[in-house]
């Protein structure tokens, strides 16, 4: 499996990169809030997503494939 970097933004964004031919190319991205987000993170299995965006509201996406993220 490729390497993958999440990344949020003070705008609400997210974005996934993945690590192909030595660089890394976006796969996925999506606006999640118009807060910031504050902490991502990916279960173990890769099946589910953890979201935070300011002012303690928490969301959880399923992990379809890294490029679709529901």
């Amino acid at each position: 499996e490729l390497p993958i970097i999440l990344s949020g933004f003070n705008t609400g964004l997210i974005r996934i990169h993945q690590l192909k031919k030595s660089k890394f190319e976006l796969i996925f991205q999506t606006k999640v809030h118009e807060n910031e987000v504050s902490f991502l993170k990916a279960s173990p299995e890769d099946k589910s997503l953890l979201l935070s965006v300011s002012g303690n509201e928490i969301f959880i996406q399923l992990i379809q494939s890294w490029s679709n993220i529901t």
